[in-house]
This record gives C-alpha cells, structure tokens and sequence, in this order.
C-alpha cells in the first residue's frame, strides 16, 4: 500500500507534509503530598439563575487526590481568583506549595501574582486557551 501511495503522481500531490511537533510535551511530575499542588481556572459565563448574578465558576482542583471544589462567582477577575483562593481554598486547607493555571488575565494578572508571592506559594503557568496542558 505504501509504495502505491508513494507511486501515485495524485496521492503525491494532495498529501498534506508531515509537521513536526512544535514543542516536546513534559511530564507533570507526581505531588509528594496531597493538597501540594492545585490547577484552578474560570468556568463560563453562565446564564444566572438565582438572585446573586453568579456567571462564573472558579475551579480548584488537588492534582494528587482529585479532590475539587467549584465555587461560585459573579466575575472573573484576578481579585476575584486571589480572594476565593484565599478565603475558600487556603483558610480549609494550607497554602499549597504551587498553583497551576493557564495564562489568563486573572490569574496572570499583578493581584494575583503578588498575592502568591505574598503568601509563598509558587505559580505554574500553562498555554492559555488549551485546557488538555492543565492537566
């Protein structure tokens, strides 16, 4: 079937080249602990149904355990990400080692990068618009 294709003076024309990959895909490395490392990110916006105006959703979730937890929100801005991780994620469960996201304005934004910085807590950054990177 090969050397056919490979014949073929139309097959030769109309196939697309083969691309190499743009860049090496990386391992995500295992958490030592539970709770160590969370992914977090902005789900919506969604029609609101309840009187709170709630478009967004903010989920955070335990690489190691699975555990998550979605929390409601009426935006998506890095104040909103920096204050819901601090009041609902850190006061239940410690500050975890990393926080991984992708680039997004709220979660690459000074607020909440100086809000990691702060409270020492180390932020991983993946490609924005492309959720497969997140683990």
């Amino acid at each position: 079937m090969a050397t056919y294709v490979q014949g073929c003076e139309a097959c030769q024309r109309h196939m697309r080249p083969k691309q190499p990959d743009k860049m090496q895909l990386e391992t995500m490395d295992i958490p030592k602990a539970p709770l160590s490392r969370i992914q977090i990110d902005f789900v919506g916006p969604f029609q609101p149904s309840v009187p709170e105006k709630c478009r967004y959703i903010l989920a955070i979730q335990d690489v190691l355990t699975r555990y998550a937890m979605l929390i409601p929100t009426v935006g998506c801005t890095a104040e909103t990400a920096a204050v819901v991780l601090l009041e609902r994620w850190v006061t239940v469960f410690d500050i975890p080692e990393t926080v991984q996201s992708d680039r997004g304005s709220h979660f690459n934004g000074a607020v909440f990068r100086e809000m990691c910085t702060a409270i020492g807590m180390r932020q991983a950054l993946s490609s924005p618009n492309h959720a497969q990177s997140n683990g």
